[in-house]
């Protein structure tokens, strides 16, 4: 099997080599897998990502999966760098919408959509991708209301 080694940021490895002492404290506390989540190298994969694209002179949306990682601060970073998010769920469109991001940059994908969730979707002028007839219908009935 193929290794391939982890590709740190400088921030990551910058805390795991000064707080290793504290990072194992937590570790304990909780009883497993401590994840720290830093909206700063986030943001710096988004720019990494962008300067290639504009490089490339292409024509390019960038877009967060938040079903990936529902994590408030992923949010409001999408939001600060005007990329888009990828929500499948009426609680997911509400808190992308919630951190500042602009229904016209949001995407509901999933299947199974509520009502709810389409008529806030509908409202919030999101792009929406349909997952069958009956999800068109229920969409096109509250189109008419």
């Amino acid at each position: 099997m193929l290794e391939t080694p982890a590709i740190w940021s400088l921030r990551t490895r910058e805390i795991v080599e000064q707080q290793s002492a504290k990072i194992f404290e937590l570790m304990a506390a909780f009883g497993g897998v401590v994840h720290f989540l830093l909206p700063e190298v986030f943001l710096e994969n988004v720019e990494k990502f962008k300067a290639v694209l504009d490089e490339l002179g292409l024509d390019y949306n960038i877009t967060y999966a938040c079903k990936a990682n529902k994590a408030e601060t992923f949010l409001e970073t999408s939001s600060f760098s005007n990329i888009g998010v990828e929500v499948s769920s009426i609680y997911e469109l509400r808190a992308a919408l919630a951190h500042g991001v602009s229904g016209r940059q949001i995407g509901l994908s999933g299947p199974m959509k509520t009502p709810g969730c389409l008529l806030l979707a509908l409202q919030d002028h999101c792009h929406i991708s349909i997952d069958s007839f009956e999800e068109l219908k229920v969409l096109y009935g509250l189109m008419l209301k």
